[in-house]
């Protein structure tokens, strides 16, 4: 996996936390970071971000 940015606190108690890169994004569970991260190619990760955005997930 690409080395992230940043890893963002998305969910409360902050067990979710999302990377952003220029090649995707991932998005792992921070209770189980040895389990590592679901990641997602760049066209798929920018699909998911703007679904958000837009209100449709």
């Amino acid at each position: 996996m690409p080395h992230p940015r940043a890893w963002a606190e998305v969910s409360r108690p902050y067990w979710l936390k999302v990377a952003d890169f220029d090649s995707g994004g991932a998005i792992r569970d921070n209770k189980h970071r040895d389990l590592g991260a679901l990641q997602f190619p760049s066209a798929e990760w920018r699909a998911f971000l703007s679904a958000i955005k837009d209100g449709d997930i």
